[in-house]
């Protein structure tokens, strides 16, 4: 009755009621956990004690607990399990809803949702709504494309515009995954990527991936170091060498042999950006000096 307690009745006929709680009506409402019986007279004064009810708990239920609870995130190919702590029935609604989605006491929720639930026990009596709880899907991470950039290395991209993107790489010359943009072009074979996004929320960070990305590539066997473009006419040229250099040294010279510019690197183990917008168009040389290495080469500035 009024959704807080339950109505206990005897039957009919008696001459007189007496309940354990004090009371001497029919039916009387009890809204406490506890034993309750009643003890009832005919007409010629005979006395029966009726049977026993215990209630284990309060007649309203307690608001019950979901797990887990508070702001939630998933990737857009997953989902989260979400349950009612208890053994009663439950009710799943939207938040601001009436109408449940769900009697469970486990739902499996893929989509944005913002949600609370109620408990209700065998006598009919409904608790109060959860607290909202709400589960945020993220957008489905798109495969990178994969591509050649230099002699040496190819390099996987987003088709999206997500900073967070890093690149996951399986390569044949090796059995341990690496992360980057750009990997280098070693052997020939199928290069895999796939992409990787990291999502923030309420300090709790989740990683999702895209599918995987394949292409085969055809590695170049010279151990040459490689200047491009050449000729140059965008601001830069790379450079790029199959095995890595270290304690390396760039230096730019003009035809008379005076030094422009100089730069070094203590490992030299990806395509290397050079500057050159404050260059005049014409004939330079190119100098790549470290361990074991020392060449020249020259580069055309239109």
């Amino acid at each position: 009755t009024d959704n807080n307690a339950v109505a206990l009745s005897l039957p009919e006929g008696y001459a007189s009621y007496s309940w354990n709680t004090g009371q001497n009506t029919r039916t009387i409402n009890v809204s406490g956990a506890g034993s309750y019986y009643a003890t009832v007279k005919d007409q010629y004064g005979n006395s029966i004690l009726s049977s026993v009810l215990t209630l284990s708990t309060n007649a309203k239920p307690s608001t019950p607990t979901i797990s887990p609870a508070g702001n939630q995130q998933a990737c857009a190919d997953a989902g989260i399990t979400f349950t009612a702590n208890g053994s009663l029935q439950y009710n799943w609604f939207n938040n601001g809803s009436n109408t449940p989605f769900s009697t469970s006491a486990s739902v499996l929720i893929n989509e944005n949702k913002n949600f609370v639930v109620n408990a209700q026990n065998i006598y009919g009596c409904i608790s109060d709504k959860t607290d909202p709880t709400s589960l945020v899907v993220h957008p489905k991470i798109s495969k990178p494309i994969i591509e050649s950039v230099g002699p040496f290395t190819i390099q996987a991209k987003s088709t999206t515009s997500n900073a967070n993107e890093k690149y996951i790489w399986t390569r044949p010359y090796s059995d341990k995954d690496t992360t980057a943009s750009i990997v280098k072009l070693l052997k020939s074979g199928v290069y895999t990527a796939k992409s990787q996004a990291s999502f923030m929320l309420d300090n709790n960070t989740l990683i999702c991936y895209s599918e995987a990305e394949s292409k085969n590539f055809i590695a170049l066997e010279s151990n040459d170091v490689v200047f491009y473009p050449n000729p140059s006419q965008d601001g830069y040229i790379y450079i790029e060498s199959r095995e890595d250099i270290r304690d390396a040294t760039i230096t730019i010279f003009d035809v008379s042999g005076r030094i422009l510019t100089e730069q070094s690197i203590p490992l030299l183990n990806s395509r290397l950006p050079i500057g050159i917008k404050n260059l005049s168009a014409g004939k330079y040389i190119v100098r790549v000096t470290g361990q074991g290495l020392a060449l020249s080469k020259s580069i055309v500035i239109r």
